[in-house]
């Protein structure tokens, strides 16, 4: 995993010689992607480098990156146009870097690796990855990254939301049945429904319901997590099946598949087939994915050094 050194006052030096000027980019999406990243950011100059370290950003607890351009022209116009610039459902924090990444570290012990995007990850040593994937469709354009549609709504009948919790599922099943377990320990008209993916909103008759069902240990350990509704939204999240072909044999198994699934999203499980290793055609597993676009991609797979191609898509 590459580490951060200091730059001398946000520039550093080029092969060549030449200035390089830096970016620090905060609370990116999960979905995007290296070569959207740095595409983007072209818009405002030519780009040297770029980088999406795998560790979330502490101050917003989303992905983060570095933008690297060949002078202060583009840092600065960069910064002027794209700080604040929404990009799905968050807007970018966009600031001048006060540090850059070294080149990553030398790992002499074999190790199966994913490749994305020029940059080379693993998790099995504790290692960082990379993200890699196509244009991931927010702002394709981009010939006026200020132009953007703008609503300005009003509320209406939103007390339910006062009595009613966030929840994220440790394993797949249905509102329904989540919603008759509640009212078997006596939480009566309690309603509960999907939020998309693996999340889902249960609505208590009253506020003092609420509050005893997030005290209560048997509730609490249904989830990994919940807690009262706090503006979240929505629709952030869809659970898909993936599909792909060309894994190795060598690296088929539960972990392989787990790391290839969280390069979109959240792993959830394998299908049967693939579990039992019926047949090696084609690999199929569970996501839970904030990426709005279908995912249809070409991932090099690197087993002891050699590459593999693997083709992943999303199953209709």
């Amino acid at each position: 995993m590459g580490t951060f050194v200091a730059l001398n006052r946000g520039a550093s030096s080029s092969s060549n010689g030449g200035a390089i000027f830096s970016l620090y980019i905060d609370n990116l999406p999960n979905g995007v992607g290296l070569p959207w990243f740095r595409k983007f950011f072209s818009n405002f100059g030519s780009v040297v480098d770029a980088y999406l370290p795998f560790k979330r950003s502490k101050r917003t607890g989303n992905r983060f990156g570095f933008i690297r351009y060949d002078s202060i022209r583009g840092v600065e116009f960069a910064k002027e146009k794209a700080n604040g610039f929404w990009i799905g459902k968050r807007n970018l924090i966009v600031e001048k870097a006060t540090y850059d990444r070294e080149a990553p570290q030398q790992i002499s012990q074999p190790r199966s690796e994913l490749i994305y995007g020029g940059f080379r990850g693993s998790r099995a040593q504790g290692q960082n990855r990379a993200f890699d994937g196509k244009d991931m469709g927010y702002g394709k354009e981009l010939k006026d990254v200020e132009k953007r549609i703008s609503l300005n709504l009003n509320p209406v009948d939103v007390d339910w939301l006062t009595r009613s919790a966030v929840a994220k599922l440790k394993a797949l099943t249905t509102p329904v049945l989540v919603q008759n377990a509640l009212r078997e320990l006596n939480f009566n008209d309690v309603f509960v429904k999907s939020l998309g993916g693996m999340k889902i909103i249960i609505t208590f008759q009253s506020r003092y319901d609420r509050t005893n069902a997030l005290a209560n240990p048997i509730i609490v350990n249904w989830f990994k997590l919940i807690k009262p509704w706090n503006g979240e939204v929505a629709g952030e999240s869809r659970i898909i099946w993936l599909k792909c072909r060309g894994m190795p044999l060598t690296v088929w198994n539960v972990a392989s598949f787990k790391r290839m699934g969280e390069i979109w999203g959240e792993f959830i499980t394998l299908g049967v087939e693939t579990m039992k290793e019926e047949s090696y055609d084609v690999g199929r597993l569970m996501i839970a994915t904030e990426q709005p676009q279908r995912i249809n991609e070409w991932i090099n797979i690197t087993v002891r050094g050699k590459i593999h191609k693997v083709k992943v898509w999303e199953e209709d």
